[in-house]
């Protein structure tokens, strides 16, 4: 705000300036007040929107200028009494609180032949609402969603408090009857006798919510049980239904949805046994622990019972909890030495009082070496893998004519006791191999080495000119040598050979531009 004074034949004067912002496009103000002025002076303000100090952006005689826009003014105040005048000048400012309409168009379009439109607004003042266009037109209203819609085209316009309108474009698509009920996760169980099951709903169109869902639930005997629940939107649905622990059982889901159309799902299935595993862990040669894996359908806590082991087995010294675990484990691990050889039975009683045993023998590591043959053209791999122990000594006793050392042939060097041990470039054939471990268990591999054929595509592709054709081939995993391919046309042989480079580096289509004539062969 800033004033001023000029001097003239009337008494000098001053004026002051005071500005509101504007809200909307062009309705800020300027107020003025003037003192020292002949109270018989016409007085007159000249209003400039600077840089323009030439033509006045409005000229008036009231103490207020209305409708400005935001910048920066001039104002000029000149009074006039019988043919004399003289001025006075302030300035001001006229700010910018407007707020732009921003806003987003969401749609809903449900199985029921009608869907419904909403205006998002996230900046601005919007006041009221139409549709102009459209299969069906809505006049001004206050509310921002409109109901009741078919599918089709809209234009929707949105007016602000400023008196300014928006016109947005929207689809609107009738959903599709899709819903498919889904699993949403593993089962787990609730109660002694019942189980939760989670699922979720599916479907490329919108959901007319609730869903009324029912499971008819069919257990290992006797009559089918039916629960009912509620799906009121988005998220897992989540269901306790009957647990029976006698064996696998399945259930069904029929799913009405808010429209009336019905769905059906299944079968669904649970394995329903209570059951544990139980195994031993070893140290190289020696057994230094017992691994017990509780199934997901027991409840918690379990008590722990050795009811047959070693006399020197305390099994405490092996897993402090022992008898009672309370939370949930997916291993329960007894460790901690040498385990004494002998028989084990455990017996886990759960928090229902289910009973289950299970047996195992603890001795040396004289498990077998697990064996795994690979092909590459017509020669294999043989992969001998010994789990947690080393190959001290492996020899080929056996083996067919193609294979070119003498027997018995001793494949030298130690193993790696995480990887085993692999032998490549065997030829077709029966083997026999002797393999000791460094527990100094002993054991005779039968092997047998035949390579199924290669099965290679070969097609007939337009060629990159006219006049040409091409000649595709696709190389199988197991084909690693370049690939000789004859190709004929009448009165003329022509050989491709496909680059070695290629084939280890592409492991599919090799192209070769050839006449368009030429025919490829079986």
């Amino acid at each position: 705000m800033a004033t001023g004074q000029v001097c003239a034949q009337l008494n000098d004067f001053t004026i002051t300036a005071s500005a509101t912002p504007q809200t909307c496009l062009g309705n800020g103000t300027v107020s003025f007040t003037v003192s020292g002025n002949n109270t018989a002076a016409a007085l007159e303000f000249a209003v400039y929107l600077l840089p323009n100090t030439t033509v006045p952006f409005t000229t008036v005689t009231a103490m207020s200028a209305q409708n400005l826009v935001a910048g920066d003014y001039l104002i000029i105040a000149t009074q006039t009494l019988n043919g004399q005048s003289n001025t006075a000048t302030a300035n001001a400012t006229v700010g910018d609180n407007t707020v732009p309409l921003v806003y987003t168009l969401t749609t809903t379009n449900i199985g029921c032949g009608e869907g419904s439109i909403t205006v998002n607004v996230t900046s601005g003042n919007a006041v009221q609402y139409e549709i102009i266009s459209g299969p069906v037109t809505v006049p001004l209203q206050t509310s921002n969603v409109f109901t009741g819609l078919p599918a089709g085209q809209y234009q929707v316009r949105v007016h602000n408090n400023c008196g300014d309108a928006f016109t947005t474009t929207v689809q609107l698509i009738t959903g599709s009857n899709s819903l498919q009920i889904k699993e949403g996760g593993v089962a787990q169980l609730a109660s002694c006798n019942t189980i939760k099951v989670y699922h979720h709903a599916s479907t490329t169109s919108a959901i007319a919510w609730p869903l009324q869902l029912e499971y008819t639930v069919y257990g290992p005997t006797g009559d089918p049980q039916v629960i009912t629940d509620t799906a009121t939107g988005p998220g897992q649905i989540v269901t306790e239904i009957p647990f029976n622990e006698s064996g696998t059982y399945v259930y069904y889901i029929e799913t009405t949805d808010a429209c009336g159309n019905v769905f059906n799902d299944g079968p669904f299935i649970i394995s329903g046994y209570i059951n544990f595993a139980m195994l031993v862990g070893y140290q190289v040669c020696d057994p230094t622990s017992i691994i017990v894996r509780p199934s997901d359908y027991l409840m918690y806590p379990l008590t722990f019972n050795f009811i047959e082991a070693p006399e020197d087995f305390n099994p405490v010294d092996f897993n402090a909890s022992y008898p009672l675990f309370e939370d949930f484990q997916t291993s329960i691990v007894f460790e901690g030495g040498v385990l004494p050889y002998g028989d084990y039975t455990l017996e886990i009683t759960d928090a229902c009082g289910r009973v289950i045993e299970r047996e195992v023998v603890v001795g040396p590591n004289i498990h077998p070496p697990q064996v795994v043959v690979t092909y590459s053209c017509q020669l294999g791999t043989v992969d001998i893998l010994t789990i947690g122990k080393a190959i001290t000594g492996l020899v080929v006793t056996h083996a067919p004519e193609a294979y070119e050392p003498q027997l018995p042939h001793e494949l030298l060097g130690n193993s790696d006791p995480q990887y085993g041990f692999v032998i490549n470039g065997l030829p077709e054939g029966d083997y026999t191999l002797h393999l000791t471990d460094e527990c100094d268990n002993e054991f005779d591999l039968q092997i047998v080495i035949n390579t199924p054929p290669a099965n290679i595509l070969v097609q007939n592709l337009p060629g990159c000119s006219e006049g040409l054709g091409s000649v595709s081939a696709y190389r199988p995993a197991k084909l690693l040598q370049p690939l000789p391919l004859p190709v004929r046309r009448p009165l003329l042989w022509v050989h491709c050979l496909l680059m070695q480079q290629i084939l280890l580096h592409q492991d599919n289509l090799v192209c070769l531009a050839c006449p368009a004539e030429i025919i490829r062969t079986a």
